[in-house]
């Protein structure tokens, strides 16, 4: 088990809650960290509460052949349809003009600030689907 799962453990939280939360997953030696040797960030909701979070791979192809970013899968919380990311910090400049720039990654949602864009957000799937329209409502009233 590596010290992620050890610390949540010692928090009180079990294997199968940080399998549920999408933080771990059973390895062929038992628990796993799903994020070992990533970068990690929150995904937040509207609200500002972390529903789950996005990654980076830190290391080399050769080393790691898994996908270079990686996403908490679906949960309970977690829908990607039911999440821009960047949106909880963005909605009140999107309110103001009334205008979202819609960006591919996270990443670009971080940097958008750096090109005067305070209202970027991402769609983790990559496609408007009908669920994200209801952002639009709720932010304009």
């Amino acid at each position: 088990m590596g010290w992620p799962n050890k610390t949540f453990a010692r928090l009180g939280y079990t294997i199968d809650e940080l399998e549920l939360a999408g933080l771990s997953k059973m390895g062929q030696r038992g628990p796993i960290d799903k994020f070992r040797n990533r970068l990690m960030w929150p995904i937040k909701d509207i609200s500002g509460d972390t529903v789950g979070f996005g990654a980076r791979k830190l290391a080399s192809d050769a080393d790691d052949q898994g996908p270079k970013y990686l996403n908490t899968s679906e949960t309970p919380i977690y829908k990607k349809s039911q999440v821009l990311y960047g949106l909880d910090v963005a909605k009140k400049e999107i309110a103001k003009k009334r205008q979202a720039v819609i960006v591919e990654g996270y990443t670009d949602v971080m940097a958008a600030p750096c090109r005067d864009y305070n209202s970027g957000c991402n769609l983790w799937n990559r496609i408007w689907r009908r669920p994200h329209s209801n952002f639009a409502q709720i932010i304009n009233g």
